[in-house]
């Protein structure tokens, strides 16, 4: 069913395209009806189908001809109230197309020459997001850099996914994306200090929890959570291992975190590259301790706690330790 309402939406998209091309083309061509007109409604109502069509285009699925069509309106309507919506759709479409410099250029136009607008304010974030889905990390840093700079106020769902986005960047862990990582993060804790339940929980989950406060405060510390983590991250590859290991301890107040394990690791690893040994050996040993408890021995995470103690040691030359804790794995 989905699939026939897509074709039909595609056909009814190219007969239209016909229809306005007919308009913009052979009825505005020399001998035409319109070649003279003076009329402010004929104008207007051209403007209008110029941008119809670059939409009528990527309703088609016809991505280059959208792509000509947007460019065409934008040279002919420089004035248009549609430019921003045009330009952002514009410049989606060339990183989709995968011309990532075209696509910069189209958008951190839009951000500079319509910065009030819901479309400009969304420019460099979108470029940034989509920069990093296709792994070009440099420059989906570089966008979310200006938007820092520039103090745009993003929604609280894109500040999130910088924080745990950027200090990763498909393993490679930069340091300035890092920083954006921390300063996002950093941001919504503060937030999170005295937080609006409405802000953080989708509107249809709102409506089950209306009447249920203990409820909402449950998602909002698991969200909580989160961020710590994620900023405990940035803070991490952003090079303040103390930074990270005080996040991390504050996260670890709740003994029921999702992220208890995941972030000891972290912590034992900061202590690790502050040549803190002997704190990092005794964080290891909480992680098999508490593994085991409850009579369910998670076996991955005993497993790595266990071998990162005993590389430790051998990196401390303490082999008989070492050999121990590889024999525990036996």
């Amino acid at each position: 069913r989905a699939d026939e309402c897509d074709k039909l939406s595609k056909k009814y998209a190219l007969e239209a395209v016909k229809e306005y091309e007919e308009l913009t083309g052979p009825w505005c061509a020399k001998g035409g009806i319109l070649e003279n007109h003076k009329s402010k409604k004929v104008e207007q109502t051209l403007e209008n189908t110029y941008a119809m069509t670059g939409w009528a285009y990527d309703t088609a699925g016809e991505k280059e001809k959208a792509c000509k069509a947007f460019s065409d309106f934008l040279s002919k309507y420089s004035e248009s109230k549609h430019i921003p919506s045009c330009m952002l759709r514009l410049g989606t479409l060339y990183i989709e197309l995968k011309k990532p410099d075209i696509a910069a250029q189209t958008l951190e136009k839009l951000a500079a020459a319509y910065p009030d607008t819901s479309e400009g304010k969304q420019a460099l974030s979108s470029l940034g997001k989509s920069m990093y889905e296709i792994g070009n990390y440099d420059k989906s840093i570089e966008a979310f850099g200006k938007v820092f700079e520039q103090n745009i106020e993003l929604p609280i769902p894109t500040m999130q996914w910088i924080t745990a986005n950027l200090y990763n960047c498909g393993g490679t862990h930069p340091k300035k994306g890092a920083l954006l990582s921390v300063k996002a993060g950093t941001a919504l804790l503060e937030l999170l200090k005295n937080p609006r339940p409405e802000d953080w929980i989708s509107k249809e989950r709102m409506k089950e929890i209306a009447d249920k406060p203990d409820e909402q405060n449950k998602i909002i510390g698991s969200i909580k959570d989160r961020m710590l983590f994620e900023t405990a991250n940035g803070t991490f590859w952003s090079e303040d291992y103390e930074g990270s290991i005080k996040l991390i301890d504050e996260m670890l107040k709740n003994e029921n975190s999702r992220y208890l394990f995941d972030g000891l690791f972290l912590k034992a690893q900061a202590l690790k590259t502050l040549k803190r040994h002997e704190e990092a050996l005794k964080t290891y040993g909480e992680i098999v301790l508490k593994s085991t408890l409850g009579g369910r021995k998670n076996d991955t995470v005993y497993f790595k706690a266990q071998c990162l103690s005993g590389e430790l040691l051998v990196e401390l030359n303490d082999f008989g330790k070492a050999y121990n804790a590889f024999a525990m794995l036996s």
